[in-house]
């Protein structure tokens, strides 16, 4: 288990509990609940597979980028982003479709995303509505 130094490493706790007030106020506040509660039960490894796993799918993406987002390559790389998602709680592909709005309209994630690659944030947006039109079909 986790403590929230290492879970949250860098943040003041002011900063944190802003996180999470955000968080309860734009998602149902019992997901994000659940969802901390799994993982804060995370060993450092876990946290560190799931950091990994994440940053190896921006890096590959990034390296896509100009490459249309229906191609095969950028859809496997949507749908393990969105098994990456239900590492913290059951995404459903609605709610999905509405992660690709936060990451183009937030700076704070469209900054993360853009230190990969320029472009990343808008082409990951792009390649999630498609994934999640492609899901409904």
């Amino acid at each position: 288990q986790m403590s929230d130094e290492e879970l949250y490493g860098g943040l003041s706790k002011e900063q944190v509990e802003a996180y999470a007030e955000e968080a309860r106020q734009r998602w149902d506040p019992k997901l994000v609940a659940e969802s901390n509660a799994r993982v804060k039960k995370w060993s450092k490894e876990k946290w560190g597979e799931v950091n990994k796993d994440l940053d190896d799918i921006l890096k590959q993406l990034s390296s896509l980028i100009g490459t249309p987002v229906s191609d095969e390559r950028v859809q496997a790389l949507v749908a393990r982003h969105h098994a990456y998602m239900n590492n913290f709680f059951e995404v459903k592909a609605g709610m999905y479709h509405s992660f690709a709005k936060l990451y183009t309209d937030d700076p704070r994630f469209r900054a993360y995303f853009e230190k990969y690659r320029t472009g990343l944030a808008d082409y990951r947006a792009e390649a999630i509505v498609f994934y999640c039109g492609a899901k409904k079909s």
